[in-house]
């Protein structure tokens, strides 16, 4: 019995390893490829067939530890291990129908998803709306009381309250104060100039559930892709763009402050390229630029 326990908690692990997967972005690299080896290797192929038995047999586990759970006179240890039991039999049957239909969306559909998957992201980056004026300067309004923001050359910014005033505008910032000042930039120009600043962030910062969700919901954060920066500025929209790396936050400190000098070129290289995915779609259409 204990043999097969341990095979069963082993099976929900790789089963929620492949969930995880699944929820990485469609951009993921890995995970594409990933997909694409499940979809032409033989093995998966052959669990795919046999998935029905195992159903079978943990829908007649699952009965079986059931009827053994409803029995009278077991110590508490014993019932809280058939409960136990019990819902981790009830999981790996979840799990197995989920594989089976995550297998049979992804066998020879990995193009379909992943661009479907791209469109639903895109739908998302253009369907933000931000928060009211009102409620934004509420939640503001202790970090501005504690440093007070001043903007210069406000003048020289369009107001995107007017329809005629709406172009595709670049902002570039950097991480000197690791972007500490974006809440109170947002809601200054938002405010001033009722225009929403579409930040570009880097992909792992989507990777983290709680706080992929608040840059995504609240910030209206996009992932750095050229596609996206094509989309917000076809909509005129405001693209911040940060010039630093993720690398870069390592090799500030020791023992990798031996690498700064490649870490510069490398922001400089990175900065010229992602600024370059917004002029250039600006200066294509012959719109303004900032």
């Amino acid at each position: 019995m204990e043999v097969f326990r341990r095979l069963k908690r082993m099976y929900l692990a790789s089963a929620a390893g492949l969930f995880l997967v699944w929820l990485t972005p469609y951009n993921f690299v890995l995970k594409i490829r990933f997909l694409r080896y499940l979809s032409r290797a033989r093995l998966p192929r052959i669990l795919y067939d046999g998935s029905t038995y195992f159903l079978v047999g943990w829908i007649c586990r699952w009965i079986y530890q059931y009827v053994r759970s409803l029995r009278n006179g077991d110590s508490r240890a014993a019932a809280l291990r058939k409960q136990r039991d019990l819902f981790e039999t009830l999981a790996a049957i979840v799990s197995t129908l989920f594989l089976r239909r995550a297998y049979a969306l992804a066998r020879e559909n990995v193009d379909q998803l992943v661009d479907l998957e791209r469109r639903v992201a895109d739908r998302e980056a253009l369907a933000f709306e931000p928060p009211p004026k009102r409620l934004l300067r509420l939640a503001t309004g202790v970090y501005r009381s504690v440093c007070e923001p001043v903007f210069v050359g406000l003048e020289h910014v369009p107001d995107f309250g007017r329809a005629e005033h709406r172009r595709p505008l670049l902002f570039v910032s950097n991480h000197s104060i690791l972007a500490l000042e974006l809440p109170l930039l947002i809601e200054g120009l938002y405010t001033r100039r009722n225009m929403w600043l579409r930040p570009l962030a880097d992909h792992a910062h989507f990777q983290i559930p709680i706080n992929g969700s608040v840059l995504r919901n609240v910030f209206g954060c996009v992932e750095g892709t050229p596609r996206h920066c094509d989309l917000l500025f076809e909509n005129n929209q405001a693209v911040l763009v940060y010039d630093s790396l993720a690398a870069l936050v390592l090799v500030s400190n020791p023992p990798f402050s031996s690498f700064r000098p490649r870490a510069d070129l490398l922001r400089d290289f990175f900065f010229l390229q992602i600024s370059g995915w917004c002029t250039r779609d600006v200066e294509t259409k012959g719109r303004s630029k900032v």
